[in-house]
């Protein structure tokens, strides 16, 4: 068989979810691809130039396509095939997962879309004569404006995957603060949250790497790269403690030192992890919370965890000096008005480093889609490529209104302002508690016409904090 030559794109977006580093998912796809023989070039289009791209080299390309990014899909797919009419378009990602024939029906110059893990896939796509009538698991196609293909087939080993190429991202535009953190021990999620699921598990059952695997993954990228820094992405690390304890040990047997960031399930943490992060150099714990009236964790989100124990988390974790980060949501169906102040108030008291709000989005694939279609409470002005949980209030119950959300949102950020913290760029994440009076007498040396001040926030305005003032 001879090589092809594949051209692997992460489109550009720069409204809510931004991805200034190496995507992961694409990395692993790159890697298995090299590995069966073919010539790869990956770029991630929020930093790289599209104007460096020869497209004429390339038989293929693999385009990831998530909720938010089905415009920037469309004109991603037009432009390639403008510039290369005889390419094989392929994409994939989370929505072309939920929703195959609405992906397939993005453009017209979409050739395939994959449902679900990509690596084995692709690889099959490249080196197929008629992909069609090959019957390969997880590709579909359309036939008389009808979807065709077969499910995909998620049972395989992750420990028998290559590891993933990140370093075939390196155009020298990526974030300069450890581009290639990235690592991964897990696919999916063997929990029910109503945010997450059944989306995760569709995407990905639930598969764990031994930790010898990943031990020999960063083992590999100390000698090759001299990398000290991992930012574990798993949904939880640990997902249960024996397979946490076995890697910490082996991180001790190797001699490993490193450092790293990682989120986590709090009912799975006790003081023992904890030590064990700390040892392990850990630099920041996240935790989602997502909201602060036990009720709505319980019976509306299902997520399993005791507020009362998840804040003594937080306090464990702050007596061993290790930042943490906590995340909330507000507009989740079900939860009033009077739930989100109570969010807002846990929020507040709790002794996190930095916390996150976001807006509830009912993503294609979760039950809160199917119970906002099922009730009527998706504002169908937006579509799915509006979809936004950093600035847009997609849904309404009787309870309150998208334009409520928003406005609680922006009492959320004022809130955290008053206190001193500090509010990055996108209006969503507070960090870095600073007292209130050397943060504004700072301000006023640089400048004493500086004040604090909120952004009016509306449906169609990013919420965000600012410092502003005439200079």
């Amino acid at each position: 068989m001879k090589p092809k030559n594949v051209l692997l794109l992460f489109p550009k977006f720069e409204d809510g979810f931004v991805m200034g580093k190496v995507p992961l998912g694409l990395a692993y796809i790159a890697s298995s691809l090299q590995k069966r023989g073919h010539y790869v070039e990956a770029y991630n289009l929020v930093v790289d130039p599209i104007e460096e791209i020869d497209f004429d080299k390339f038989e293929y390309v693999g385009i990831t396509c998530l909720t938010a990014f089905i415009s920037h899909v469309r004109e991603l797919v037009t432009y390639v095939k403008n510039k290369n009419p005889n390419i094989i378009t392929v994409v994939g990602g989370s929505h072309p997962s939920m929703k195959i024939k609405d992906s397939l029906l993005i453009s017209e110059h979409i050739d395939y879309v994959v449902s679900g893990e990509g690596e084995v896939v692709m690889g099959l796509i490249v080196e197929s004569e008629n992909p069609k009538k090959d019957n390969i698991p997880g590709l579909y196609y359309l036939e008389n404006g009808e979807a065709k293909g077969l499910p995909p087939n998620p049972k395989f080993n992750l420990d028998e995957l290559p590891f993933p190429n990140q370093r075939i991202f390196d155009h020298g535009h990526l974030e300069k603060r450890n581009p290639f953190r990235a690592i991964a021990a897990t696919r999916g999620c063997p929990f029910q949250c109503f945010n997450c699921q059944p989306y995760l598990r569709n995407l990905f059952s639930f598969k764990k790497r031994s930790p010898q695997n990943i031990i020999n993954e960063m083992v590999y990228l100390q000698r090759e790269y001299g990398q000290d820094y991992f930012g574990f992405v798993d949904s939880e690390f640990p997902i249960d403690k024996k397979w946490f304890l076995d890697f910490y040990d082996l991180v001790k047997k190797e001699k490993l030192e490193f450092n790293f960031h990682c989120n986590a399930f709090s009912k799975l943490i006790d003081e023992d992890i904890v030590k064990r992060y700390k040892d392990m150099n850990i630099t920041r714990l996240a935790i989602g919370v997502e909201s602060g009236n036990q009720h709505v964790i319980d019976n509306v989100l299902h997520k399993g965890i005791n507020l009362e124990k998840t804040k003594g988390v937080f306090e464990l974790v702050d007596r061993y000096g290790i930042n943490s980060h906590a995340y909330f949501m507000v507009g989740i169906p079900g939860e009033t008005l009077e739930n989100m102040e109570e969010t807002l108030q846990y929020a507040l008291q709790l002794p996190a480093t930095s916390v996150e709000f976001n807006i509830l989005t009912p993503w294609p694939g979760t039950r809160f889609h199917d119970m906002g279609m099922e009730n009527g409470w998706i504002n169908k002005d937006y579509k799915y490529e509006e979809y936004n949980e950093k600035r847009i209030a997609v849904m309404s119950t009787d309870k309150w209104n998208g334009q409520d959300v928003i406005n609680f949102h922006k009492k959320a950020c004022e809130a955290f302002v008053a206190k001193g913290w500090r509010g990055a760029a996108d209006g969503t994440v507070f960090s870095e508690k600073v007292p209130h009076f050397l943060v504004r007498k700072k301000l006023k040396r640089l400048n004493p016409s500086f004040t604090w001040r909120i952004r009016d926030v509306t449906q169609d305005n990013r919420s965000r904090f600012l410092y502003s003032g005439k200079r």
